[in-house]
C-alpha cells in the first residue's frame, strides 16, 4: 500500500479544532459485508418499510400542531431558499416545516465544515432550526396514545432486553453486542422510556455519532448468574442495569427509573446522563 498523504490524515472544521481520521488516515477495503435480510446484520430499524409505522408518522401531519407550525414558519424557511437551491433534489416548495430536519440537517453539517456558511447563518438561525426539527421528528416517532408511532424505540427496547438476557443465560459467553441505528429511533426510545420526563434535553436530536451504551452487573458478590426477565410484573433480581448516553458535553444529575419492556420483564435502570 502507498503511504497515505499526510494532508489527508487529519482535518479542521470551523470552530478551529482538529480531528484525526482512523488509522491515521489509513483507507481499510471492506473484505466481507452482510447482506440487510441477514440475521447478523446490525443496522436496527423497526419502522422501516411498516405500513402501520407509516400511518401512525402520517397522522401526526395532519393535526393542529402541525399545520399551524407550516404556517407559522412558512416565511423563515423560505429565506433558507438562497442557501439549499443548488441542492440537487430540492424545489422552492420544499422549504417548510415538513423537511424540518432536512433542511436543518444541510445547514448544520454545512456550518460545521464550510467556513464560507458562518456568515450566512447566524447562530440564532441555526438553534431555530435545530429546535423546529426536534419538534417535528420526536413527534413523528412518539405519541403515547398511539404505540405504533414508537415501533422502532420499541424495537430497539426489545433488542437491548434479548441481548441482556442473552449474557445471563448464556453465563457471560457474550461479551459485547453492538447494534447501529437512526436518530430518530433514539427519539423513539426517549419517549417509550420517558427520559423525557427526566430532563426536556431528551425532546430534542441526539448529536451526530451519539451512543447508548447498556451494561449489566450485579451489586453483590454472587458466583451465579441471576434471573433477568420475570414472569410476572414487579419482579425482583440481583441483575441492575446502568445505561450511558454519550449525547454530548453537558453533564445531568445521574437518575433512577424503572424501564419496563414489551411486560415481560423489569429493569433498575441508573442513568448517567450527558447532554448538549
Amino acid at each position: 500500500m502507498e503511504t497515505v498523504n499526510p494532508s489527508n490524515m487529519n482535518d479542521t472544521i470551523n470552530n478551529g479544532s482538529s480531528y484525526s481520521k482512523p488509522l491515521s488516515g489509513y483507507q481499510y477495503v471492506v473484505v466481507h459485508g452482510e447482506d440487510e435480510t441477514s440475521t447478523d446484520y446490525f443496522w436496527l430499524k423497526g419502522d422501516d418499510n411498516c405500513p402501520e409505522y407509516e400511518r401512525a408518522r402520517k397522522s401526526f401531519t395532519k393535526s393542529t400542531e402541525y399545520i399551524g407550525r407550516q404556517e407559522t414558519t412558512k416565511s423563515f424557511y423560505e429565506g433558507f431558499w438562497d442557501i439549499l437551491q443548488n441542492v440537487y433534489d430540492y424545489k422552492r416548495e420544499n422549504m417548510s416545516y415538513a423537511n424540518a430536519f432536512d433542511i436543518f440537517d444541510l445547514i448544520n453539517v454545512a456550518k460545521i465544515h464550510n467556513s464560507s456558511m458562518e456568515s450566512v447563518v447566524s447562530d440564532e438561525e441555526l438553534f431555530q432550526l435545530r429546535t423546529l426539527a426536534d419538534s417535528a421528528e420526536f413527534n413523528l416517532n412518539y405519541n403515547q396514545t398511539q404505540p405504533t408511532r414508537s415501533i422502532g424505540g420499541q424495537t430497539l427496547a426489545g433488542a437491548v432486553l434479548r441481548q441482556l438476557d442473552d449474557m445471563v443465560t448464556k453465563r457471560g459467553t457474550l461479551k459485547f453486542s453492538l447494534l447501529v441505528g437512526s436518530y430518530d429511533t433514539f427519539l423513539s426510545f426517549f419517549g417509550l422510556t420517558n427520559l423525557t420526563s427526566a430532563s426536556p434535553n431528551f425532546y430534542g436530536l441526539p448529536f451526530y455519532a451519539s451512543t447508548m451504551a447498556f451494561e449489566l452487573f450485579s451489586n453483590g458478590n454472587t458466583t451465579t448468574f441471576p434471573t433477568l426477565l420475570c414472569s410476572a410484573l414487579p419482579c425482583s433480581h440481583s441483575a441492575s442495569h446502568c445505561s450511558l448516553l454519550e449525547i454530548g458535553t453537558f453533564v445531568c444529575p445521574p437518575i433512577s427509573i424503572h424501564l419496563h419492556l414489551y411486560q415481560v420483564g423489569e429493569m433498575s435502570l441508573v442513568t448517567p446522563i450527558r447532554l448538549q
